[in-house]
């Protein structure tokens, strides 16, 4: 989360505290790559498809590669509309975090070159 707020990102998190999330606010809305649980890291195509650039089915599809790239990371092509997860114990790996991180600085790029 430092390396996000280090770029200028926010983190929101959820009621009760149970997850949380590196966001993008654009405007009245508020964007999010994935969103840390307990147990698992979400990443929810399923709101991202209702929102530009993520609307288009490609970009989601590059968010979804990148993610893949890292060890331990297969969200397969058939969730691009819903809500894939894997294990939140899979960031302690530095394989793995150094990936979710360039696709978070990726995420937030693509986002603001739409505003």
């Amino acid at each position: 989360m430092e390396h996000w707020r280090a770029g200028g990102g926010e983190i929101q998190y959820g009621s009760g505290g149970a997850s949380c999330a590196p966001v993008v606010k654009r405007g009245s809305e508020v964007l999010a790559a994935i969103r840390i649980y307990p147990k698992k890291v979400e990443i929810p195509f399923g709101t991202l498809a209702k929102r530009n650039p993520f609307d288009d089915v490609a970009v989601r599809e590059e968010l979804r590669e990148r993610l893949n790239a890292a060890p331990e990371v297969e969200i397969p092509l058939a969730k691009l509309d819903l809500y894939p997860s894997f294990r939140v114990t899979s960031l302690v790996a530095p394989s793995v975090w150094d990936v979710v991180a360039g696709c978070l600085d990726w995420f937030r790029a693509t986002v603001t070159q739409q505003e």
